[in-house]
């Protein structure tokens, strides 16, 4: 077992993958299902014109709407945590853990320890994935505002996403919001497709990169 998949045995470590699960692909697929079905369907069914007639103020309307999806996207952080933690502790019972072995620098070799995650680093990994979340509902709102439509929504969206994943293995990474993602989140390279779903995190965040023309 890898030495960051040994780790999310420690109740913050499970924690902080939640949170790097839940704000890199499959919670920003979930966070684009929830708006869809919830102001996307709305809009197309015309129930939101029946909803006007009880509440005048859009505003307050497009809160509850938000809170709602916000509360549910917390609350799949927390589910996913509890299943990570317990299903990692399960098989480390059950299974010797068997790190990966890491040269020492003087020419041996050692077994790579397990991350020790703090609940700071847990806390500090929940607030950005929240970050992250309420910018891709907003946009997701807009979305669905604009097209009227479950899957205009879900097109318009998380689309630009799907879209330009590709481009991360072209100079013009940096500008892509995968990388602001992977830098906001701190998302280690080593981990990907075993702790989260990214495409290629980089190792340098993006303010460290050596721009050509200097």
């Amino acid at each position: 077992m890898d030495h960051s998949v040994a780790s999310l045995a420690q109740p913050a470590a499970a924690l902080r993958a939640s949170a790097w699960q839940n704000s890199t692909l499959l919670g920003l697929l979930l966070s684009g299902v929830l708006v869809a079905m919830g102001l996307g369907q709305a809009l197309e069914g015309g129930t939101w014109s029946m909803l006007r007639l009880h509440e005048h103020r859009v505003g307050r309307l497009l809160l509850r709407k938000a809170g709602a999806v916000l509360v549910a996207l917390l609350t799949a952080q927390v589910v996913t945590a509890v299943a990570l933690w317990s299903g990692v502790h399960a098989l480390a019972q059950g299974f010797p853990v068997r790190s990966r072995m890491l040269p020492d620098g003087v020419g041996a070799v050692r077994p790579a320890l397990p991350d020790m995650v703090s609940w700071g680093d847990a806390a500090t990994a929940v607030a950005s994935a929240l970050l992250v979340q309420v910018f891709f509902v907003a946009t997701t709102a807009c979305a669905a505002a604009l097209m009227r439509s479950v899957i205009g929504s879900l097109a318009l969206g998380l689309g630009p996403i799907v879209v330009t994943a590709p481009l991360v293995l072209l100079p013009a990474a940096p500008l892509l919001p995968h990388r602001w993602i992977a830098d906001l989140l701190e998302l280690p390279p080593e981990a990907q497709y075993q702790l989260y779903f990214w495409n290629q995190a980089l190792t340098l965040p993006l303010w460290s990169v050596a721009r050509p023309w200097r």
